[in-house]
């Protein structure tokens, strides 16, 4: 992925490079040098082109790994309590 094509899916996925930098784990000025030519790690560049091509919003993925972690806590608890 170039820096082109970086900003092109912040810009697409609404996210700002501060955005992005917390979306992916990474410090804000990580995220700067994506945007200016820095090598992008190839899973970062898979999870954003395929979050435009299935127009998935972070706010989304977010609210989806919140679900899934919130299911998992409540299974462990479940299983304590019995």
């Amino acid at each position: 992925m170039t820096a082109n094509q970086y900003r092109s899916a912040l810009d697409k996925l609404g996210l700002t490079q501060a955005g992005a930098a917390e979306f992916l784990g990474v410090s804000i000025r990580t995220s700067h040098g994506y945007a200016n030519g820095v090598p992008i790690p190839e899973g970062y560049a898979k999870l954003l082109r395929l979050m435009v091509r299935l127009n998935l919003k972070p706010a989304r993925a977010y609210l989806e790994r919140f679900m899934a972690s919130s299911v998992e806590a409540i299974e462990r608890l479940t299983k304590c309590a019995a």
